[in-house]
């Protein structure tokens, strides 16, 4: 199949454990975490694990299967309650219950890490008086006129890095890495309602404030380390976007094969 990975493999399973954790929960959008993970594949530093949570999205499973389950380094995880509707608070809370590291960071789905962020992370996470490092990341628009997902990957890995960026101001999950305290674990929607806070929609702000909270040292470095991908649709919650996706055939994962030939190679 055209795009496959050339990836140099190695038997990662009988590595010493890793260094760090990458988290990633999944909903419908199997073609940008194939993305995801090939910007996790292709970083500087080699060291680590990741952790895949789906949310009972066979197309995820697709991907992971065709495309990454060689690398040894990467799990894949499939939400098995039908209960659970918030798959990014339970997808990272699974990640921090079976990480074999140490240190764990996050990454949704649609976003992606520059070659760097592990390699920085880790730098600064070895010393003893710091819990928790926040890096920069690009903050790259997408306005209603963009164009979606099909659009996106038309422009390639890295091309939207040419579109107007600016560097994030705020604290977001995509920047952070930290040493896990099992005592801090993502609230979900329902979790927050039921306590009574408010915009119980902000899940990884309240997480944040638990780790400004318990940590010892917080440290933001100037870095620019990851991609961040704002979308109307995402901050409107448009469900339409997902059921666009969700719509794809198996065979439109793969519908650019010089495409993914760039982005998975």
């Amino acid at each position: 199949m055209t795009g496959q990975t050339s990836l140099r493999l190695l038997d990662y399973s009988k590595m010493t454990k890793p260094d760090i954790t990458v988290a990633i929960p999944t909903y419908h959008r199997p073609d940008l975490l194939a993305r995801a993970l090939r910007s996790v594949q292709l970083q500087e530093h080699e060291n680590w694990e990741c952790i895949v949570f789906s949310d009972h999205c066979p197309k995820a499973g697709q991907v992971y299967e065709e495309l990454f389950k060689e690398d040894k380094r990467i799990r894949f995880t499939e939400n098995s309650d039908t209960k659970i509707k918030n798959v990014g608070a339970v997808g990272v809370n699974y990640a921090l219950n079976n990480a074999r590291s140490n240190v764990i960071t996050y990454l949704c789905d649609d976003n992606v890490l520059l070659p760097n962020h592990l390699a920085v992370l880790c730098q600064h996470l070895a010393h003893p008086d710091i819990d928790v490092v926040e890096t920069q990341n690009y903050i790259i628009s997408i306005g209603p006129g963009d164009g979606g997902i099909k659009e996106i990957l038309e422009r390639g890995f890295y091309s939207d890095m040419e579109m107007t960026h600016e560097i994030s101001p705020y604290a977001d999950m995509l920047r952070l890495g930290n040493n896990i305290d099992m005592n801090i674990l993502w609230r979900t929607f329902h979790e927050l309602e039921e306590q009574s806070l408010p915009s119980p929609y902000n899940e990884d702000g309240y997480f944040m404030e638990d780790l400004r909270k318990k940590s010892i040292g917080w440290k933001t470095v100037d870095d620019c380390t990851a991609i961040y991908y704002a979308r109307s649709a995402v901050n409107k919650r448009d469900e339409d976007y997902h059921n666009k996706v969700l719509a794809l055939s198996a065979s439109d994962i793969f519908v650019y094969p010089e495409l993914m030939e760039e982005v998975l190679s």
